[in-house]
Parts: C-alpha cells; sequence; structure tokens
C-alpha cells in the first residue's frame, strides 16, 4: 500500500493569483472550472467597464 505525499502549495503564490478569479484554479489544477470563472469575470468587467466609461464621456 502506497501513500502519495500530498503536493505542498506555495501560499504567496496562491493568494496573488486569487486576485483575478480564475487563476486560483488554474493553479489548483481545476482547469474547466478556471476557464468558466475567468470568462465570466472577462464578459462582467468589460461589460461594467463599458458602462461607466460611456457614462463620462
Amino acid at each position: 500500500m502506497d501513500i502519495e505525499p500530498k503536493e505542498i502549495k506555495n501560499v504567496r503564490k496562491a493568494t496573488l493569483l486569487s486576485i483575478i478569479p480564475g487563476l486560483g484554479q488554474f493553479y489548483n489544477k481545476q482547469n474547466f472550472k478556471g476557464i468558466i470563472f475567468l470568462t465570466y469575470f472577462h464578459f462582467v468587467y468589460d461589460r461594467t467597464w463599458n458602462v461607466w466609461h460611456s457614462s463620462f464621456i
């Protein structure tokens, strides 16, 4: 019975990647979830930026 050692994660790197939604999922090897989060974040950010930017011009 072999026990696989757990992979030790870098806390600083995980914290920095959590600033942008989706990058933390890629770090945790949850690629599909990362793609969904990144796509959603980009869509919402783009929509919000366009609304905000057009209201001040």
